[in-house]
């Protein structure tokens, strides 16, 4: 039986696949680095994902990207699949908004995903086994029944595109140990869904305090996507990376959580809270904050809300039920009963918009 091995980032990923394609090998490749693993198998039908880190694309999020559901459908079914455990791809046949061909596309770019991921991975290691037996192993993962019927010269040519995209990245950040932080507020993003999405989600991973291995690891996107936003963003004057400094690493006050849709006020508000003193994670809604509360020591939540939405109340419930942090509402729009009800849901104090910086920083001192 042939093997072979050796570094990934001296060969490259684009000429081992050549490699492979040419010799009309057999068998699995295992790419690894550090504690990270991938292995995929190479048939005669085509590419299997016999296990890997994760998955590095969520189907959901693929189907939402390629317009096939949207967020409001996606969020509908995952929040059915908590309380039944199917699985996604199942439910949305089920519904009837997809049919099993859909589905199957889905899924076989998931695995696309998960091999281009590797471009990422500097300093893997690869050995490649040959072996006649197609047959999976035992304790495959969960992708590993998806064939991908893999055109090798397009993944050679992909390939070749992401592995330039990654010396361009590198060329601006040399090591994941530099530390993105937000220098301008939040610009307007014209692309498409996914890469506004994407964008959101690195900087509000991105507080001056996360790393970009960190940043890359906790992204729900894979890492060649989170790294290609860090490096766009910082393009367009939005993010700084550079060494992370002691003084300001040590100079950070106690963290708050700022929510609210209105980009320019969440902007404004979180640079007047970090000149009062305080580290600030935002988010412009409770359901993409849930993570900062999670990896943060959040001390108290900032809303800022209408009250004229039906759901106003219950989104102060969740944040009460959820996270069980003081938080402040801030409101341009609230009767008498309103207010009543909102600190009967457990906000602590509910301030009128514009809100005079004085006042909010005294309403947090009094959280602590």
């Amino acid at each position: 039986m042939r093997t072979f091995g050796g570094d990934l980032g001296i060969l490259g990923l684009e000429h081992l696949l050549q490699m492979i394609s040419l010799s009309e090998a057999k068998g699995f490749l295992m790419v690894s680095q550090g504690e990270l693993k991938k292995t995929l198998q190479f048939c005669a039908q085509g590419i299997r994902l016999v296990s890997g880190v994760r998955r590095a694309v969520p189907l959901g999020q693929i189907l939402v990207r390629t317009g096939k559901i949207t967020s409001h459908q996606l969020d509908e079914i995952l929040l059915e699949q908590c309380k039944s455990g199917q699985r996604l791809g199942d439910m949305v046949i089920e519904r009837g908004l997809l049919t099993q061909e859909a589905v199957d596309q889905a899924l076989r770019d998931q695995v696309a995903e998960e091999i281009y991921e590797l471009f990422a991975w500097p300093d893997a290691k690869f050995y490649f086994a040959e072996a006649e037996n197609e047959s999976l192993p035992s304790g495959a993962g969960p992708l590993s029944e998806v064939l991908l019927h893999a055109d090798v010269i397009a993944i050679m040519i992909e390939a070749a595109r992401r592995s330039d995209e990654m010396a361009r990245i590198r060329s601006e950040i040399p090591v994941d140990q530099l530390v993105p932080r937000r220098t301008a507020p939040e610009a307007s993003f014209d692309g498409p869904e996914s890469e506004r999405e994407a964008a959101r989600e690195i900087l509000f991973l991105a507080d001056g305090r996360r790393s970009v291995e960190e940043i890359a690891q906790e992204s729900s996107y894979p890492r060649f996507t989170a790294l290609h936003t860090l490096f766009d963003l910082k393009h367009r004057g939005v993010l700084a990376i550079g060494n992370p400094s002691a003084q300001e690493k040590g100079s950070s006050g106690p963290s708050v959580l700022l929510i609210s849709r209105e980009l320019a006020f969440r902007s404004a508000s979180a640079a007047s809270l970090r000149h009062g003193g305080y580290s600030v994670a935002e988010s412009d809604t409770w359901d993409r904050a849930g993570a900062a509360l999670r990896k943060d020591a959040i001390a108290a939540i900032i809303l800022d809300i209408s009250f004229d939405s039906e759901d106003a109340l219950s989104i102060c419930e969740r944040i009460r039920e959820d996270s069980h942090k003081p938080f402040i509402i801030l409101t341009e729009n609230a009767t008498g009963q309103a207010l009543e009800a909102a600190l009967q849901s457990g906000a602590r104090y509910v301030l009128f918009k514009p809100v005079d910086e004085k006042v909010l920083l005294d309403r947090l001192a009094r959280l602590q």
